[in-house]
């Protein structure tokens, strides 16, 4: 029954579920069946909630809980949490939704169910993702996904992951590492031959080309995406790609063309009655009109986008649709009524942040108190281990002054005193190790959302018209402060990662040269603004193979140069050279800077190590970076290194090694 609820179409989705209720209420008044009427719960809830059922769908899920709390069974009460919280979040009522499946992740993680676990926090990303806590979300995909790589879950599980981390990095504006999260997922998606998937990848890869202008690249994947879901009669996402090669027309001023793909994804979408995606392709018609000069055309347009996003409540299209609208009517010389239409479009902009505002504030509260309670709790355990440890030490000092000669006890209780007072004060030693490791951890995790969400705010006021030029610059201001502040708690997590033994180091064998060429080229504009220049060479050979982990070999390289242009003078010079050596990839930076002295070198690779120097244009630098590339290397089986022959006062000159595919014994994943 659970597999026909599954299966279940529109057409005969209400006689099955009628089906199901009956064999639920059966099931549910015989005491040994009530764990089948539980399960049977969680499937109808589902099953409601695709039919918008949402009252019958909440009864469902609780009935699932309440079964699965008088069975015992953790894992039912788990589901139905879950279950519960899909129809919150079909409803937006977010607090509720962020509550329940907190709860499913706690009886998750108490059962040791680690799949449902990666799951959970999954669903947790996406609710943060949603709100515009990119950071969070990020960090709530990124547990999700090292638990799905551990246990081997399904490869579209992982794709899916790694797609939505690419959204929140697309999202936060780095599209390259956005591009490079697709492209890995496109390639799990095309190994299991899942078009449907594989198609939807084509489609992101293909936006995140047009953020980075290479419009040729993304005309060809939007186009593969539209070829494969042509061939799979998968309308919807047909009508997604057209809309989206539309847009790319605009964009390079094909206005015709334009006009062409986006009516045949609003023909498509008319069809299946889909009205937000009607509302979508409207309001996009509406701007090629504008851009066409035809503003009749696109208050036309626009009317018809409004008629489905009122019906929908689909209040971004209207903040949308209102915007084009006056500046349809400023283009016809109807100033007034474009002022009147401007106004409406402002209110409705403010209620709607005004409501998402308070709800990012609501969850904000909700996490705090859920890590609140989870430090609660660390620190009960570690209470009752401490404790254990004492009884423990106590029952061995008994049985030994029991078995000591009397002549030795004095001795003995003198020893067992001091041996003692050693203990505890290692214990305490590592308690406060710990509490301050923890504390940073915590204050970094609390940081990343609200930083976030000051970027959202200050991002909305950066793309909003006709505000004073002195309000833009300060939002720019106040975006590139909390940017440089994400980057700090970002590395306070790594290095606190690190030191747990908590890095996935994905081996594989890649060639290191592009990567570099892509280092030295982001970090070009800077230098040339001190008037710096990186030269470079390397081996002949046209590819350097080595074995690691490419996206953490990229951020060692990235601190590297980085730390060479902060730290040389202006008109100064960085060179960067590789070579091979016995089976080993070498990366030198070198730079004509100060240098390090010799009373620095001893501690470099510390946490919050300063060398006295300070960067020459003012830049960040709070002595992590250096620390964290030292442990990324190690964990990849190489080396990062300072060259001693360096005299202090001529620069510094630092040595990245790496193993060579050659020498490596296979993939391991290291997590200690």
């Amino acid at each position: 029954m659970i597999a026909r609820l599954e299966a279940a179409t529109a057409d005969n989705r209400a006689a099955i579920i009628a089906e199901a209720s009956g064999l639920r209420n059966r099931l549910a008044h015989d005491g040994g069946t009530l764990g089948e009427s539980g399960r049977l719960s969680v499937a109808l809830s589902w099953a409601h909630r695709q039919a918008a059922e949402y009252p019958e769908a909440e009864t469902a899920a609780r009935l699932a809980i309440e079964a699965g709390q008088r069975t015992g069974d953790l894992r039912l009460e788990a589901d139905g949490h879950n279950a519960l919280g899909g129809v919150f979040w079909r409803r937006s009522e977010y607090a509720g939704v962020w509550t329940a499946w907190t709860t499913a992740l706690r009886l998750r993680e108490e059962t040791g169910d680690e799949s449902g676990t990666a799951a959970s926090l999954s669903n947790l990303g996406i609710i943060l993702d949603d709100q515009g806590d990119f950071p969070g979300a990020l960090e709530y995909y990124s547990r999700a996904l090292e638990i799905d790589r551990r246990i081997g879950s399904e490869p579209l599980s992982i794709a899916a992951t790694i797609n939505n981390i690419a959204g929140v990095h697309a999202a936060l504006r780095n599209p390259e590492v956005a591009l490079r999260h697709h492209r890995e997922a496109l390639e799990i998606r095309r190994r299991s031959g899942d078009s449907r998937s594989i198609a939807v990848s084509q489609n992101n890869i293909g936006e995140v080309l047009v953020q980075l202008g290479q419009m040729q690249a993304a005309r060809e994947a939007l186009g593969e995406s539209l070829q494969i879901r042509r061939a799979i009669n998968d309308r919807q996402g047909e009508a997604s790609s057209l809309r989206e090669l539309g847009a790319l027309a605009m964009a390079e001023g094909d206005l015709r063309r334009a006009d062409e793909l986006v009516r045949q994804s609003l023909l498509i979408r008319e069809e299946l009655a889909e009205s937000w995606g009607v509302a979508d392709s409207a309001i996009l018609l509406g701007e090629i009109a504008l851009e066409s000069a035809q503003p009749e055309s696109a208050l036309v347009w626009f009317t018809r986008a409004e008629q489905e996003a009122r019906g929908i409540d689909a209040r971004k299209h209207l903040i949308d649709l209102l915007a084009g609208r006056a500046r349809a009517w400023a283009a016809l010389g109807e100033g007034e009524t474009a002022f009147r239409v401007q106004n409406e479009q402002i209110a409705l902009r403010e209620e709607v942040m005004g409501e998402q505002a308070r709800r990012r504030i609501e969850l904000l509260e909700l996490r705090h108190e859920t890590q609140r309670r989870e430090l609660e709790l660390a620190r009960l355990r570690e209470s009752q281990e401490r404790t254990e440890a004492e009884l423990r030490e106590t029952a061995m000092q008994s049985r030994a002054i029991g078995w000591g000669l009397a002549g030795l006890s004095v001795f003995a209780a003198c020893l067992g005193l001091a041996l003692r007072a050693q203990r505890r004060a290692a214990r305490r030693l590592q308690q406060l190790s710990f509490e301050k490791d923890h504390f940073l951890r915590v204050v970094a995790h609390d940081l990343r959302s609200p930083l976030g969400n000051i970027r959202w705010l200050s991002g909305l006021l950066q793309q909003a018209q006709d505000i004073p030029t002195e309000v833009r610059k300060t939002s720019q201001m106040i975006d590139r402060t909390a940017e440089r502040l994400i980057e700090t708690t970002t590395n306070l997590l790594d290095i606190n990662r690190i030191e747990e033994g908590a890095v996935d180091v994905k081996f594989t064998e890649f060639d290191l040269l592009p990567g570099l060429t892509e280092v030295i080229a982001q970090h070009e504009p800077s230098a040339q603004a001190k008037d710096q220049t990186i030269e470079w060479s390397r081996d002949p050979a046209s590819t350097i193979p080595v074995w690691a982990d490419p996206g953490l070999v990229q951020q060692i390289l990235d601190n590297l140069v980085s730390n060479a242009v902060k730290f040389s003078p202006p008109g100064g010079r960085i060179r960067v050279s590789v070579a091979t050596e016995s089976g080993t990839v070498r990366v030198e930076v070198a730079d004509n800077g100060p240098g390090i002295s010799a009373e620095a070198r001893g501690g470099l690779f510390k946490k919050f190590a300063t060398v006295g120097n300070s960067p020459t244009g003012g830049e960040d630098s709070h002595g992590l970076g250096l620390a964290i590339s030292h442990g990324l290397a190690n964990l990849m089986g190489g080396a990062l290194e300072l060259m001693e022959n360096t005299p202090h006062g001529m620069g510094a000159r630092f040595r990245l090694s790496l193993p060579r595919p050659d020498d490596s014994t296979g993939t391991v994943a290291i997590k200690d």
